[in-house]
């Protein structure tokens, strides 16, 4: 009995040291969870806590705290907000991936056509460019022969402008037959004034009007109804006269304003762009009076005339 009684005693004495150990072990887990667990929970309230301040802290319009209802909106709206432009980011990835199969579609060879048909293009362009340039050259040198043959026949040209001028003279002086003076060798178209404007006035009387209008559309129609005289004429200028009665400001403005109402009267008596472009009106005013025996003729100074001067470029070459 003494045997059993110590052996049992020795079973439990070793069951002991463990039975304890596991207990120092449990009771050091259990610690352990309960630290981590009061750290947790510390964090955990640190953390709401930081999120009521924060919520605290946000203010309406208004300068008021917001309600968490309205809060509560807000970050809806915002989160609505944010996944709206995150749905279009995904679209517009999408169709850059679409654009970028679609370049990646297009064959190479089709490339290669456009390129040649604008080398192409660019090759006729260059050979309409040396073509026109080579008619620029054929023309200067055209006009380079008709400049050396103008300058070595000067005597025909002058002669022909002559005949040119002789001509439409006889003709002026056959259709205006008496109703005007026309000097023989200028071809000068006089008119007196007396006859057309009241003493010391530039309007055209009316008693005078419709004559005059006739007059000076049978002149323009010699000099410019033909279309090859026409293209000869250079000007046609209309020059007004006084007699040196008066101050020289006043006859120049008085001889100016009857030669350009003169002037008026013959564009609306005959229609022609030719003329407008043309015909010319002066005022001379005692500037070349009359003489008859010493003495100025001052009816015959105060006068209206029309002269025609011909083209003759060709001829100037030859002045050097």
């Amino acid at each position: 009995m003494k045997l059993n009684s110590s052996v049992e005693r020795t079973f439990w004495l070793s069951n002991l040291a463990v039975v304890l150990g596991l207990a120092f072990v449990f009771l050091l887990v259990f610690s352990a969870v309960i630290l981590k667990y009061e750290m947790a929970q510390n964090a955990l309230e640190k953390k709401e806590q930081k999120t009521l301040n924060a919520i605290s802290n946000l203010k309406d319009e208004e300068g008021k705290n917001l309600s968490p209802e309205r809060l509560n909106r807000i970050l809806k709206n915002e989160l609505v907000t944010l996944n709206n432009k995150n749905l279009e980011l995904k679209n517009a990835n999408l169709k850059l991936q679409d654009e970028l199969t679609a370049l990646k579609s297009v064959p190479v060879d089709d490339k290669s056509g456009e390129i040649n048909a604008l080398k192409s293009e660019n090759s006729r362009l260059n050979l309409e460019i040396s073509q026109l340039n080579e008619s620029v050259k054929n023309l200067n040198e055209e006009i380079k022969t008709l400049k050396d043959v103008a300058i070595s026949e000067p005597k025909i040209i002058v002669k022909n402008s002559t005949q040119t001028k002789e001509k439409l003279i006889k003709i002026l002086k056959t259709k205006l037959n008496s109703k005007a003076k026309i000097n023989d060798e200028t071809g000068t178209l006089t008119l007196q004034t007396s006859e057309i404007f009241q003493k010391s006035r530039a309007e055209i009387k009316k008693e005078s009007k419709a004559e005059l209008e006739e007059l000076l559309r049978s002149y323009f129609q010699v000099l410019l109804g033909d279309d090859e005289l026409s293209k000869m004429i250079d000007k046609i200028t209309i020059e007004g006269f006084t007699d040196s009665g008066g101050s020289y400001l006043r006859n120049l403005e008085l001889s100016q304003g009857r030669a350009y109402e003169v002037q008026k009267l013959a564009l609306n008596s005959y229609k022609s762009e030719r003329l407008d472009s043309i015909l010319l009106a002066y005022g001379r005013g005692y500037n070349s009076p009359i003489f008859k025996n010493g003495t100025e003729d001052k009816e015959a100074s105060r006068r209206i005339e029309i002269n025609f001067f011909l083209n003759e470029p060709l001829t100037k070459l030859t002045a050097k």
